[in-house]
């Protein structure tokens, strides 16, 4: 038996008046926060009112699933259907639900009969704990989410512990399928009940089939229903918003332990305080009370499934540690516990500590929330800016913040990221990383917004880094004929279609540039030209950014095989007629024989004109002693030296603008009558080959195959083979290099 843990009648009173107190702190705490709303919430709000007009739960009309939580987006819309504001309707859900979960961490500690002030240090944590506070407000199913995980656990674990009717399993897998309903992953807590079985028939209790069972027959049911009921609505197994997000496990993972570690750095004393509780109830609590052991087992069981799934996603991108914070509840509940038992003053010192250490944080967070929402309010006035200019209902609009812009436009919108198009979304890559221009300038909106910064004082902007597309979008040919900022737009967002393309834009000679150099001693000396129009810009920061022009520098082996690779700012944003000179010192190298380059390129976007074309920087040294006789050479043996072609591809290599070159030496000339190179034209090609200095082949070459070449006392111990092919060519937009022959092979016979 558990021995009687019931307070003393003073104890009781003071905790009870702490409650209230507490309770109205947090309310203080949350309500700071109400100026706050993610963009994304808007998004919730775009289906509500696609639904209230008749539409169904479309994106403006659009059949596609880009709301993340099913039950938030019906409660919403009910409430919506009975007169209530839907943003306001959002914070109300968001408060109940916040002040519904503090009142489930109070009634855990009765249920487990907490003594002393265990409940209060575990509400006075969770009040205070900022994320919570923030995301309450934030219109959006965070902390509901996170409330239904706790309420289907907890009546799990009372029906396991307490009370085993099975109306108590069956309420309990009711309450998983509502977490089923609120987040994509919602399904998989389920899987919470089958590790708190399994922790206890490891502890000596037997396994409880008929309660297992009762639970996930319901779960099972209300999931199944969601999930066939999305497939027959919108085609899909799982929202718009899971494809959008995921698509490179590798990077998700990378970007998931950042996640997590971030968010332990920002509760550091909490997360070490939740440790250390755990040992003390692994080793001292268990003996006096096992429902509390037991029940912090099971709320380890949730946090451990809520980190690995941050660990496998990547997290989020959002303010407060959105995907996380739904462990928060749990940490505090099991320190709570810990620290029911504690002597004297210590409880209320250790909380005092972390409480004033979650203070300081809800100060930086509060500020940051501030920052959001006002950068926020663009996408409000943007949204309300598109509406008051009449656009026929039938035009598109292209958007990457697709929230308030579509809510108070009411126009069709395609989502460029893809958490709203059914298409996007499915397309290879991780989160951000998934676009097609080609798609979006196809429907030919009348509006496009992205991200965008002034460089100048004329007005003229570039995206920002935030979003790879846009900044490819905004370097395209045909969205410059065909689109231009719209000036009289609060934000400086907006682009809109014109009537009629232009017939030059900057990105005519944008990419144009001259590059020169000299290389010595290890010295790059390079002077970079701009001879093009528009505006080369700089990095703002001590980083890599996107969008801003460097100078890449290679060196590497004659194999292909990168020695060292840099990335050069240019240190001044730069106009037509502009000229640096840039000095990089590269590392010792340990061969003898290598290839330095040098070329700008338009970092996330593409090369410039020089890299394409051949006409960068090359410097091949060569080793003298590196010789080849009779035999075949692949293009990347390390006795040829190759200057004026592409990087090596699988099997060949390919010639870059106009002319290209093959060095190479020869340890017995006499040795050799033919030379023979192994061929892929790209199209029909026009070729003259000197060997030397000297013409010995003038010809069409348009089939795969070997130009065979007579070279019988022309070739010397080092050898220069220039290849002219005056008919190289562009693939096309998206690949916009300068090609004519693919080189697999030199033969010698």
């Amino acid at each position: 038996m558990t021995q009687n843990n019931s307070r003393p009648e003073g104890v009781e009173s003071r905790a009870v008046a702490l409650t209230f107190a507490i309770f109205a702190l947090g309310f203080l705490h949350t309500y700071s926060y109400k100026h706050f709303q993610p963009d994304d919430a808007f998004i919730y709000l775009v289906y509500v009112k696609s639904f209230l007009n008749g539409a169904g739960l479309t994106f403006n009309g659009a059949l596609v699933e880009g709301y993340s939580s099913v039950l938030w987006t019906v409660v919403v819309a009910f409430f919506s259907w009975l007169g209530l504001d839907p943003l306001e309707a959002s914070k109300w859900l968001g408060w109940a639900a916040y002040f519904g979960l503090g009142a489930l961490i109070v009634t855990a500690h009765r249920v487990v009969r907490g003594n002393g002030y265990g409940f209060v240090f575990s509400l006075a944590l969770y009040f205070a704990a900022p994320t919570l506070a923030m995301w309450a407000a934030g219109a959006m199913e965070t902390v509901l989410f996170s409330a239904l995980i706790a309420l289907a656990a907890g009546s799990y674990f009372y029906a396991r512990i307490f009370n085993d009717r099975g109306v108590n399993f069956l309420v309990s897998g009711f309450l998983f399928g509502l977490v089923s309903l609120t987040r994509p992953e919602g399904f998989a807590f389920i899987g919470a009940i089958f590790a708190f079985e399994l922790m206890l028939v490891a502890h000596g209790r037997r396994w409880n089939s008929r309660g297992v069972l009762f639970a996930f027959a319901v779960y099972a049911l209300l999931t199944g229903l969601m999930f066939i009921g999305r497939w027959l609505i919108y085609g899909k197994w799982f929202p718009a918003t899971v494809g959008a997000k995921t698509g490179n496990l590798v990077e998700q993972m990378q970007l998931g332990s950042g996640y997590i570690l971030g968010f332990l750095l920002n509760h550091v004393l909490l997360v070490a305080t939740y440790l250390i509780s755990s040992v003390y109830v692994a080793v001292s609590v268990r003996r006096r009370n096992v429902e509390q052991y037991f029940l912090c087992w099971m709320l380890a069981i949730l946090i451990s499934g809520c980190l690995a799934f941050n660990w496998l996603v990547g997290g989020d991108w959002m303010l407060g540690w959105r995907f996380i914070t739904p462990i928060v509840p749990f940490l505090v509940l099991t320190i709570g516990i810990a620290l029911s038992g504690a002597r004297g003053r210590i409880g209320f010192f250790v909380v005092l500590v972390i409480v004033a250490s979650l203070g300081g944080y809800s100060l930086d967070l509060h500020k940051q929330s501030v920052g959001q929402a006002e950068s926020d309010k663009g996408d409000i006035l943007m949204g309300k800016y598109i509406d008051s200019l009449n656009i026929s209902r039938d035009e598109k609009i292209a958007v990457i913040d697709a929230g308030a812009i579509p809510y108070f436009s009411g126009l069709p919108t395609i989502d460029m990221v893809g958490l709203n198009d059914s298409y996007l979304s499915t397309l290879a890559g991780g989160f951000l990383q998934k676009f097609d221009n080609d798609y979006v300038l196809e429907n030919k909106p009348k509006i496009v917004q992205f991200h965008t910064r002034y460089i100048n004082d004329r007005g003229d902007v570039v995206p920002t880094e935030a979003f790879r597309g846009a900044l490819v979008l905004f370097y395209t040919p045909e969205f410059q004929r065909w689109y231009e900022r719209d000036r009289r737009s609060p934000v400086p967002h907006l682009f809109v279609r014109r009537d009629r393309p232009l017939d030059r834009t900057f990105l005519d000679t944008y990419f144009d540039a001259k590059v020169a150099g000299d290389y010595q001693s290890g010295v790059l000396r390079i002077r970079l030209e701009k001879t093009g129009d528009g505006v080369w810009v700089a990095q703002r920061e001590g980083r890599a950014e996107a969008g801003a022009v460097y100078l890449r520098v290679r060196m590497s082996a004659l194999n292909g095989r990168l020695i060292h690779e840099a990335m050069v700012p240019i240190s001044r944003n730069m106009v037509k007629g502009d000229a640096l000179n840039m000095t990089i010192k590269l590392p010792d190298q340990n061969v003898t024989s290598y290839r330095v380059s040098a070329c700008p390129v338009l970092l996330g976007v593409r090369d410039f004109s020089p890299c394409l074309n051949g006409q960068g920087y090359e410097y091949l040294v060569l080793d003298q002693g590196s010789s080849v006789g009779l035999g075949k050479f692949r293009f990347d043996d390390e006795r040829l030296g190759l200057i004026g072609w592409s990087t090596y591809e699988a099997g060949h290599v390919w010639s870059l603008g106009l002319d290209s070159v093959i060095r190479f030496n020869v340890n017995d000339v006499s040795a050799i009558d033919r030379l023979s190179l192994d061929l892929v034209p790209f199209g029909e090609q026009r070729i003259s080959v000197e060997l030397n200095g000297v013409v010995i082949y003038e010809g069409q070459h348009n089939s795969a195959g070997r130009l065979v070449l007579p070279v019988a006392g022309q070739l010397e111990r080092e050898n220069v083979l220039r290849l002219h092919h005056p008919d190289a060519k562009s693939p096309g937009e998206h690949d916009q290099r300068v090609l004519a022959l693919a080189l697999r092979e030199l033969v010698l016979e």
